[in-house]
C-alpha cells in the first residue's frame, strides 16, 4: 500500500547506505486490518450533492450551508434523533468508522487512524469521504476540517459518539463561528498539544470535550545511541510554515558544524540549491524504516518550524537519544524541560539565539530517551480508544 519513490542521497561529507523515499507515515504502520462497509471507499462514492465539481449551483449550495450552518446543523441533529428512534445506531456491526479525505491515504492521518484502529478491541471500518458516511456506533474524524460538513450532511451519525483529531490551526474554509459550533457538538475533540488545547478553550470549545493525547514512537524502532558523531539534524517535508530560510541561515551560520536535513520535496525550496552547495550541509530523504538510524547519526536534532502539531520526529529523534532544540510551537514545551532534556525557543527568536542554543546543546549530559519511554504508540492508542469508547456508546 505505500508506495517508494525513487531514493536519493546528496550529501558533501555523509555516507548512509539504502536511502530511499516513501510517505512519511508514523509507527509500526500495518496492513490494512480494518474493512470499509459495503464497499463506499473513495472515489467509488457517489456525492450527496450530484453536481459537477466547480458549478455555480454547487458553490451557491455550499455557500448557503455556510452562511446558515446553524440552521443546517439543528435540521441534521433532529433528523438524526427521529431516523435513531426507528433505527437505533447501536444495532450497527460497526464500533468504530474512522473518516478520512481521499487525500490522507499512504500519509500521516492515516496511520495515526490505523495505529488507534490495530489497538481497538472492537469492529472498525475505514472511509475515505465526509459523504454517505456508513452507519456505526461511533465515528472518528482523523481530519477535524471535515466536520461541519458530516454533521451537516450525514444526519444519521449525531445519535453516536463523534471525536475528531486536531493537529494545528488551519483555514477550513469555514467561519470561526461554524468550526466551533461543530466541535462542540462532538463528545471529543483529540488535540496534539497542551498549546492548542487552550486555544481551542479560548476560542469557545467547551473544555470539557477537548483532551490532550500527545504522538508517539515505536521504543523498539528507535532505540538510544551514544551520541559523539556531531552531526545536528532536521527532520521535515518542506512546507513554508517549517521555516525554510531560517534552517538556511543556521546552517551558513554554523560553518563549524555539520548538519543533515532528512525529508522530501525540498527541490521545491527556492534557495534550495544554495543551501545544497553550502560544504557543511546534506540531504537525504529515505524510507521510514532508515529513520532510525539517520537518528543515530545525529547528537542534536533542531526544529525551528513557525507553526506544529507535533512534530512527530520530535519524539523520535529524542527516544533515539538526540539532544531537541525547539521552537515553542505544537507539542515541544509538553515534551522538553528546557535546560533538562533540551532547549526551547519563541517562534520568532533570532537566528543567533537558536544558534547559541545548539552549541550549548552538545554539553548537556542527560539520558533524552528516558524523559520520552513513556510516549510510545500503544500508550497513545490506548488513551484514545478508553475516551472512544466511554461508559457507554451514546453521547452524553
Amino acid at each position: 500500500m505505500w508506495t517508494p519513490h525513487q531514493p536519493i542521497l546528496i550529501n558533501h561529507w555523509l555516507s548512509i547506505t539504502s536511502c530511499g523515499l516513501s510517505v512519511q507515515i508514523t509507527s509500526t504502520l500495518k496492513p490494512e486490518k480494518s474493512a470499509s462497509i459495503d464497499g463506499h471507499v473513495g472515489k467509488t462514492l457517489v456525492p450527496f450533492l450530484p453536481l459537477r465539481k466547480g458549478s455555480r449551483l454547487k458553490k451557491f449550495v455550499r455557500a448557503l450551508t455556510h452562511r446558515f450552518y446553524g440552521i443546517f446543523f439543528a435540521l441534521s441533529a433532529i433528523c438524526g434523533r427521529v431516523l435513531n428512534a426507528f433505527w437505533p445506531i447501536d444495532r450497527s456491526r460497526t464500533d468504530i468508522l474512522f473518516v478520512l479525505p481521499e487525500s490522507a491515504r499512504g500519509w500521516i492521518l492515516e496511520g495515526i487512524a490505523r495505529e488507534i484502529a490495530d489497538h481497538f478491541p472492537g469492529s472498525t471500518a475505514f472511509h475515505y469521504s465526509s459523504y454517505w458516511l456508513p452507519r456505526a456506533r461511533s465515528y472518528f474524524f482523523a481530519y477535524y476540517g471535515t466536520v461541519p460538513h458530516a454533521l451537516k450532511f450525514n444526519p444519521h451519525i449525531w445519535p453516536a459518539r463523534l471525536s475528531t483529531w486536531y493537529t494545528h490551526p488551519k483555514d477550513q474554509g469555514y467561519s470561526e463561528a461554524e468550526l466551533r459550533e461543530g466541535l462542540n457538538s462532538l463528545s471529543k475533540v483529540f488535540v496534539t498539544c497542551s498549546l492548542f488545547r487552550e486555544k481551542l478553550i479560548a476560542d469557545g470549545v467547551d473544555a470539557g470535550r477537548v483532551e490532550v493525547v500527545l504522538g508517539g514512537a515505536d521504543p523498539a524502532r528507535f532505540i538510544g545511541h551514544e551520541r559523539g558523531e556531531g552531526i545536528i539534524g532536521f527532520c521535515s517535508a518542506f512546507y513554508e510554515r517549517k521555516d525554510p530560510d531560517r534552517i538556511l541561515n543556521i546552517v551558513q551560520t554554523m560553518q563549524h558544524r555539520k548538519f543533515l536535513l532528512v525529508g522530501r520535496n525540498w527541490e521545491l525550496y527556492p534557495r534550495f540549491q544554495e543551501l545544497l552547495a553550502l560544504p557543511n550541509f546534506a540531504y537525504c530523504t529515505a524510507e521510514y524504516g532508515d529513520y532510525p538510524a539517520l537518528y543515530s547519526r545525529m547528537d542534536v536534532f533542531v526544529s525551528v518550524a513557525r507553526l506544529e502539531g507535533g512534530p512527530i520526529p520530535l519524539i523520535e529523534a529524542m527516544m533515539s537519544n538526540c539532544v531537541p532544540v525547539a521552537s515553542l510551537t505544537g507539542f515541544s514545551r509538553d515534551v522538553v524541560r528546557h535546560g533538562e532534556n533540551g532547549f526551547l525557543f519563541p517562534v520568532d527568536a533570532p537566528v543567533s539565539d537558536i544558534c547559541a542554543l545548539i552549541d550549548r546543546a552538545f554539553y548537556l549530559d542527560c539520558d533524552v530517551r528516558a524523559s520520552v519511554a513513556h510516549l510510545d504508540w500503544q500508550s497513545f492508542s490506548g488513551n484514545i480508544t478508553r475516551s472512544l469508547l466511554g461508559p457507554d456508546h451514546t453521547r452524553e
